[in-house]
């Protein structure tokens, strides 16, 4: 339901900042959110894909069906491919860690809220999966760091020649 409204009140964003002339200036901005917000839970998808980790509720150890298999582990050749590493629902939440780059570009004095919201939603979507055992907390941790990266390499391919004006002053 969450996400929904979020998609929905996003859209209203991006629709009105476009065709709104006086809010023109946030177009590249609202750019950003939407390419940022998706590049991490589409990279954490694709590595779900890739990867052969199982839930923890699978795992022998906990009364599942399924070895214990590390990251860099082969597969017993009769088990099937897991897909609980890194941690979907986790992503949802840390996608907003491009907020803090947004209030970078809007008002830099109050960026901390970006990261404190997606920091809290990650950490919110990632604990209710944790307690449900579908995760063990180094995968919401592996999502974390995919969707602060992820955000951070979007960030510089928008505003490169902001970003170099402040790291390398002339």
């Amino acid at each position: 339901m969450f996400d929904k409204f979020v998609i929905l009140l996003w859209l209203i964003i991006f629709i009105t900042v476009h065709f709104k002339t006086s809010l023109f200036r946030y177009r590249k901005i609202t750019r950003y959110f939407f390419c940022a917000s998706a590049v991490g839970p589409i990279i954490v998808g694709i590595l779900k894909s890739t990867t052969h980790i199982y839930t923890p509720w699978d795992l022998v150890i906990f009364n599942g069906k399924m070895p214990y298999i590390r990251i860099f582990d082969a597969v017993p050749p009769d088990a099937p491919v897991g897909f609980a590493f890194p941690a979907g629902h986790a992503s949802g939440g840390y996608c907003f860690l491009s907020l803090y780059f947004v209030l970078h570009q809007i008002c830099p004095r109050q960026m901390k809220y970006g990261l404190w919201v997606g920091l809290l939603l990650g950490i919110i979507y990632g604990a209710g999966q944790q307690v449900r055992g579908a995760h063990f907390p180094s995968h919401d941790l592996f999502t974390l760091v995919i969707c602060w990266y992820s955000a951070l390499l979007v960030y510089l391919l928008f505003y490169w020649a902001d970003w170099r004006k402040q790291v390398l002053p002339a």
